[in-house]
């Protein structure tokens, strides 16, 4: 499982990005030993390519924690009626940000979630909805 994330990483670390800029931020001694572990477990990257991963990946987690705390909100506005695309509008007007590259919550991303719930929770739902998509 390393070797294929280490590959991953290397492939991700050769692709082209838009021009850079810099970015100067302070860090505390604990920070910057973090750093310098990472930078001995990934020798192979640059310490711009490094940052760029961890905040990919800071970015990715947030998205995570977003949905997680959203689906309750979803689950409750669904229960009292409410479209997709009138729980989206209600996340927007509260200016809760979508996940993603995206800036507004949409009908789509909202019954995905609200899919994948059930899914998790009546397997045989998930059968139906598939038999029912084919």
């Amino acid at each position: 499982m390393f070797t294929a994330m280490i590959k991953r990483i290397k492939r991700w670390s050769k692709r082209q990005t838009g021009p850079a800029r810099r970015l100067s931020v302070p860090l505390d001694t604990e920070t910057l030993a973090r750093f310098d572990r990472l930078k001995a477990k990934l020798s192979f990257l640059s310490d711009r390519q490094i940052t760029a991963l961890a905040l990919k990946t800071l970015e990715q987690k947030t998205d995570r924690i977003i949905k997680q705390r959203v689906r309750k909100e979803m689950q409750t506005l669904e229960k009292e009626g409410l479209s997709t695309g009138s729980i989206a509008r209600q996340l927007n007007k509260k200016g809760i940000p979508a996940p993603g590259k995206r800036d507004k919550w949409d009908a789509g991303m909202i019954s995905a979630l609200l899919d994948k719930r059930e899914g998790a929770l009546d397997p045989e739902g998930q059968r139906r909805r598939a038999e029912l998509r084919s």
